[in-house]
């Protein structure tokens, strides 16, 4: 929503990960983004300028649709998945 991140708050999502962490503590900064936690529905996501995944293992991954409903995308996921990339390299240049 504008410059916001918004992520559902822990009892919607369940796990408290490295990713979710990651996104709300540093990369929506690293973009020029706000995160915030909200409570949200199923309705809050299909008119949504975008809705994407993330996790340590896969990264981030764009969500298409919503039972059936398709969903706008943006390329938030595509910058934060940047983002992620350069503090990796930061990070593994570090002794």
């Amino acid at each position: 929503q504008g410059d916001q991140l918004v992520t559902p708050v822990l009892a919607q999502c369940g796990v408290r990960g490295i990713m979710r962490s990651l996104v709300i503590e540093q990369l929506a900064k690293a973009i020029g983004m706000t995160a915030q936690e909200k409570i949200l529905t199923v309705g809050d996501a299909q008119v949504s300028q975008a809705v994407f995944l993330c996790n340590a293992l896969q990264g981030f991954v764009p969500v298409s649709d919503i039972d059936g409903m398709a969903v706008p995308q943006n390329d938030v996921w595509q910058k934060l998945q940047a983002s992620l990339g350069q503090l990796k390299n930061i990070s593994s240049n570090i002794p």
